[in-house]
């Protein structure tokens, strides 16, 4: 069975990241490049929110609980084991 080499799925990986095309990024506590589906992501968050305000807090609930949940999933927790900060040193100082 033919695999792609590690080389071809790590820059299948990059090219999602428009930032890696021109920069090496290696910070990974402070600020983070998006990738094209993050930012989709959030744009249409925004485009919602501007059109329709804050109606419906329900769905922002939801959305929360949803991304909670896929998070954990990636990484092989339980979703009421991941929680929400507002940066690294504000979650820290919690635990």
């Amino acid at each position: 069975m033919n695999k792609p080499s590690e080389g071809i799925l790590l820059a299948e990986a990059r090219s999602h990241f428009p930032a890696l095309a021109r920069w090496i990024y290696m910070d990974v506590s402070a600020r983070g490049v998006l990738s094209r589906e993050v930012r989709a992501a959030l744009d249409a968050h925004l485009d919602d929110r501007m059109m329709n305000g804050a109606t419906d807090k329900a769905h922002f609930f939801a959305l929360v609980e949803r991304a909670r949940g896929r998070f954990a999933e990636l990484i092989g927790a339980e979703a009421d084991e991941i929680a929400y900060t507002k940066n690294i040193s504000d979650g820290l100082n919690m635990i």
